[in-house]
């Protein structure tokens, strides 16, 4: 399994963040089109936490799928 903590320079981020480089350096390599090619070639799915609910945390979601 790997996470990534992609996102798009705002004020915000700029601001409070320690993770600049590597975040759009993870934009960069999760929306190349050969990088998309070569993950479904192999069968790779891409999930976001997204459909998650915001009132649910990370940490419990984590939990609930390994312990």
């Amino acid at each position: 399994m790997l996470i990534f903590h992609s996102g798009y320079l705002d004020d915000y981020i700029l601001n409070y963040s320690s993770l600049l480089i590597p975040r759009t350096k993870e934009v960069v390599f999760l929306t190349d089109k050969q990088i998309k090619q070569q993950l479904n070639e192999k069968h790779i799915d891409l999930k976001s936490f997204k459909h998650k609910s915001k009132a649910s945390s990370t940490f419990q979601y984590w939990k609930k799928l390994f312990l």
